[in-house]
Order: structure tokens, then C-alpha cells, then sequence
């Protein structure tokens, strides 16, 4: 379907400018830049803000619906976000509704595919998860699974307890001698702060 194999990864910020008379030209720069392959719009439902007037959002959107209609051979674009959202930005413009027809899905992760993306990032950035560690890292992901909404993190969630961790492995041993490797690289269950509150 395309003729490369490039993604142009964009927000909101992407498409609309600070002042009057420089979204079109800014969104048009945008498109033109995914020609030949994919537009992914992340966190689209931001383009069009829920409440109050957004003219700057709803010029962008006008001016991505004409790119799509005109270029409708020489890029993919695809928008992403929490659903229902992207249901309410659907609804603000019926050209939107008409181009945009086909929908996917993708399930939350769960308890056990999260310790598994955060084993990913210990094992790339040369890290081990202790046993306690991990037994707490899965309790916490199961509690946080249970009670999640429409604005859970995913794997987002994962990489914040991971880069947290870090921060709290290096506080932990920061006046301990002689540093060995263990402890430079070894996450014990201190280092984990996952929240699991209803606030969390």
C-alpha cells in the first residue's frame, strides 16, 4: 500500500500554531512530510478541545480531512487515543465520521504482561529485578489492573515505575561502600514505589 515505510508521529502541537494564519501552512508542512507513508496522530482527540471555541484545532482538522481526501493514495493516516474521546472527536466534524470508518481496539495489558514489559527494561538497560522485588511488582500491577479507568497507562505505566525505581536504587546507595556491581544493578523491593491507592 505505500511507497516507504516511514511513520510521522504527531500530537495536537504538531498540527496548530500559536497564532492566526499558521496552522493551515503548519499542518500542510505536516502532511507533506508523511507522504509515502504513515500519519499517526497520537492523543487525537486533542486536536479539537471538548469545551470553548478552538479555531486552531478545528483549521487543523479541516485542513488534515482535505489532505486525506486529496492524498488519498500517497499516505495512511491513523488516529489514536482512549476511546471514548476519540468517539466525541469523531462526532465534531461528519467528514471525520465518513473518512474514518474503521476502528481497532486493543485490550488493556494485564498484571502479568506488564512485569514482563518492565523485565524488558531491566534487561536493556542492564538491570535485575530482585525475587521480593518482583513479587511486589506483580501484586502491585494486579491491584493497579483491577482498578484501572479509560486512562490507564499501560505500558507507560510500566516505564514510570521502572524510571522511578532507578531513581530510588540510586538514592538507596548512594553512601554505601564499596559499590559493587549488585548494588549498582539490582532493584530490591524498596526501590519500587507503585501506588496503589484509590488516588493512584
Amino acid at each position: 500500500m505505500l511507497d516507504e515505510v516511514h511513520t510521522v508521529e504527531v500530537d495536537r502541537s504538531g498540527f496548530v500554531a500559536e497564532y492566526v494564519g499558521q496552522t493551515a501552512p503548519k499542518s500542510h508542512k505536516l502532511v507533506d512530510s508523511a507522504l509515502g507513508g504513515v500519519l499517526f496522530v497520537d492523543e487525537a482527540y486533542s486536536l479539537v478541545i471538548e469545551r470553548g471555541e478552538d479555531p486552531f484545532g478545528r483549521e487543523a482538522v479541516q485542513v488534515l480531512l482535505k489532505r486525506i481526501e486529496d492524498d488519498r493514495d500517497k499516505f495512511v493516516a491513523i488516529l489514536a487515543g482512549y476511546p471514548r474521546p476519540m468517539q466525541r472527536l469523531i462526532h465534531t466534524n461528519p467528514g471525520l465520521s465518513s473518512r474514518f470508518q474503521r476502528t481497532f481496539s486493543f485490550p488493556d495489558f494485564s498484571a502479568d504482561e506488564l512485569v514482563q514489559i518492565f523485565d524488558l527494561m531491566c534487561n536493556k538497560n542492564e538491570y535485575v529485578l530482585a525475587d521480593l522485588a518482583r513479587e511486589k511488582l506483580q501484586a502491585g500491577f494486579e491491584t493497579l489492573c483491577h482498578r484501572k479507568d479509560e486512562h490507564f497507562g499501560n505500558a507507560r505505566l510500566a516505564r514510570n515505575i521502572f524510571e522511578r525505581a532507578i531513581r530510588r536504587l540510586a538514592m538507596r546507595i548512594a553512601e554505601m561502600t564499596p559499590l559493587t556491581r549488585d548494588l549498582l544493578t539490582t532493584l530490591q523491593a524498596d526501590d519500587l514505589e507503585i501506588a496503589t491507592d484509590s488516588d493512584g
